[in-house]
């Protein structure tokens, strides 16, 4: 309850297991991330002092992504609700995960600037994961061409290939086979 080594075993192992961690290592911010890492819903038994120190919460995002908002403990949320009326606090929030825009107050949602800001992290968002997943094209064997066939009319698919054994007079595949 008490050894921090293993506390550290069991909350890697059983994030929920910090229900039953001392008061001491509840308030351990390596303690409690351990746990957060290992199943986000294990924040409601971190220390009021973590609960609410929006850098450890902010922390807290950055590893598990907008979930950590979600925790709800006896219809209560586990991330204090003041946290997303405040400004500051969303702006990081969002930058850290898009996802945590929805958990934004509907009051901190009708600020304007608010959302110029979250429009403007959605954009640079969409650009990194263009710059990450440049746009290659499909080699030559898996292009899917879909015409008639000369003889019958049905539509049946072919793939080009640089195979020389495939036969160019018979298709891969009849319009029965890919269920038409």
């Amino acid at each position: 309850k008490n050894d921090k080594e293993v506390v550290m075993a069991a909350v890697k192992q059983y994030g929920r297991a910090l229900e039953w961690v001392s008061d001491e290592l509840r308030n351990d911010e390596q303690v409690v991330m351990t746990a957060v890492k290992n199943d986000p819903a294990s924040f409601v038994w971190a220390s009021d002092s973590l609960r609410t120190n929006s850098d450890f919460i902010l922390k807290c995002i950055q590893a598990v992504g907008a979930e950590l908002l979600e925790v709800e403990w006896d219809e209560e949320s586990a991330v204090p609700l003041k946290w997303r009326d405040d400004f500051d606090f969303m702006v990081r929030a969002v930058k850290l995960d898009l996802d945590c825009f929805q958990y934004a107050s509907d009051l901190l949602k009708s600020v304007p600037e608010f959302n110029k800001i979250v429009s403007r992290f959605a954009r640079r968002n969409d650009d990194e994961q263009r710059q990450q997943q440049p746009y290659e094209p499909l080699p030559d064997r898996m292009i899917l061409r879909i015409q008639p066939h000369e003889q019958t009319n049905q539509i049946f698919t072919r793939f080009s290939t640089k195979n020389p054994a495939a036969s160019p007079d018979k298709p891969p595949c009849s319009s029965k086979e890919i269920g038409q």
